[in-house]
């Protein structure tokens, strides 16, 4: 299983939401994000499964609010790195 750090994190989620990586903090989230919507969080779990060799529960994606969020997730996971 691969890991990632904060930066590829964001990375990802600024290249599916097609928005610079500063833009993006662990705060954004879909309301305060303009373009991320359904289609585009689904884009983002799909990145993130085949980048990470991964898939996420049910009760993981409900949790999936924000890039924090995420992040979180990640750390349960085992996959993500702290920098």
């Amino acid at each position: 299983m691969l890991q990632l750090d904060e930066s590829e994190l964001i990375r990802i989620f600024a290249e599916v939401l097609e928005v610079s990586p500063e833009t993006l903090s662990q705060k954004s989230a879909p309301d305060n994000v303009q373009g991320w919507d359904s289609g585009k969080a689904m884009e983002i779990v799909i990145t993130l499964e085949e980048a990470l060799n991964l898939e996420f529960t049910a009760g993981e994606l409900d949790e999936m609010i924000s890039i924090g969020a995420t992040q979180e997730i990640l750390k349960r996971r085992g996959v993500f790195i702290p920098r």
